[in-house]
């Protein structure tokens, strides 16, 4: 008897879920709304990508005015300056020939790696006279 009992608990309380679930079922609207794509989401993309594309201009022309210009604006010399590097030819990968104006006197000066040495020297009166250009006269 007690085997007849359960099988009779279980089948209500399986006929009790189901009814739940009916019920609960025709609560619900048959069309569940979902979120559809509008046509200013794609325009939205477009939007971005324009953008991007601008501000990518806009970097890249910044760049180049200041690869152009800078260097006449670093140029500018100091009053009193009196140690400028006029020239600096790279002979090979680690060795440097350097021209240097320090006060009346102009230095020709070999930098590598281990040491720097002083190939030369030269008043500046006879620096002018010799016809090298100075860099105030010397374009670009």
């Amino acid at each position: 008897m007690a085997g007849i009992h359960t099988k009779l608990r279980s089948k209500l309380a399986i006929s009790v879920l189901l009814s739940l679930a009916a019920a609960s079922a025709a609560a619900l609207p048959n069309n569940i709304p979902f979120k559809q794509a509008a046509p200013d989401d794609d325009n939205l993309i477009y939007r971005a990508i324009a953008a991007f594309l601008v501000a990518c201009a806009a970097a890249y022309a910044i760049a180049w005015l200041v690869k152009r210009y800078a260097p006449g604006i670093r140029s500018t010399k100091a009053p009193n300056q009196q140690l400028q590097r006029l020239e600096a030819i790279r002979v090979t990968q680690r060795t440097t020939l350097l021209r240097i104006r320090w006060g009346n006197e102009e230095l020709l000066i070999g930098e590598n790696e281990h040491s720097v040495s002083l190939l030369g020297k030269r008043p500046l009166a006879e620096a002018e006279t010799t016809g090298t250009p100075s860099p105030e006269t010397r374009k670009p």
